[in-house]
């Protein structure tokens, strides 16, 4: 990374701009969408999933679906930071879109690869051949 960012990169990324924000937000709920189940059998604190549910008195369907439209709106933060000229290296814009992609290929199509890796196994075994 010291190839990509130097110390403004840093500060930069320290102030928490809207790229990241959305990034963080996105990786947070998408996990929270596939694995809030599991982890409440488990006896986990409460995901997003249930803190929408108490607070907006929604269905686990409507949770879901809002919570799937804060995370289309985080990708729109995301491109927009991406096309909107700023000081970060597009270098450093990519390394960050990219892990945030990951978390889309663990969790997308309501999938956990993270908790399930032969569903990721058998993902990467797809791209790969």
């Amino acid at each position: 990374m010291d190839e990509v960012a130097g110390q403004e990169e840093y500060e930069w990324l320290k102030s928490n701009p809207k790229i990241m924000k959305a990034g963080k937000m996105i990786c947070r709920l998408m996990n929270d969408i596939v694995g809030h189940e599991d982890e409440q059998k488990r006896g986990d604190c409460a995901s997003g999933v249930e803190c929408y549910m108490k607070q907006y008195d929604a269905s686990e369907k409507k949770a879901i679906e809002e919570i799937q439209n804060m995370v289309a709106n985080g990708w729109k933060d995301i491109n927009e930071d991406c096309m909107r000229p700023t000081n970060a290296p597009m270098l450093l814009l990519q390394h960050i879109v990219n892990l945030v992609r990951v978390t889309d290929v663990m969790y997308g199509d309501d999938d956990d690869a993270y908790t399930i890796p032969l569903k990721f196994k058998r993902l990467c075994h797809f791209i790969i051949c």
